[in-house]
């Protein structure tokens, strides 16, 4: 569990994004910290979500619906 400095900020957005690191974590141990802190609470939730998906057995999951839209895999013809 991510521990809150006392210097920080007590704020709802702070306790908020604290619990979403901490959910992760518990879903990912292997996660690592700093790289989450760079993306944002929304990319957060979607990894999240993910995470939760990702662990049910797969007769029971729907097809992954990311709230962003973006593929998953991206590609550019060569101009070549």
């Amino acid at each position: 569990m991510m521990n809150m400095n006392t210097n920080t900020i007590d704020s709802p957005h702070v306790h908020n994004r604290t619990r979403l690191l901490n959910e992760i974590l518990d879903l990912n141990p292997g996660s690592d910290l700093g790289f989450l802190s760079d993306f944002s609470d929304v990319q957060l939730e979607d990894y999240r979500d993910h995470l939760h998906f990702a662990q049910l057995p797969r007769s029971q999951a729907k097809p992954w619906d990311a709230r962003t839209r973006s593929k998953a895999i991206c590609f550019r013809d060569s101009d070549l």
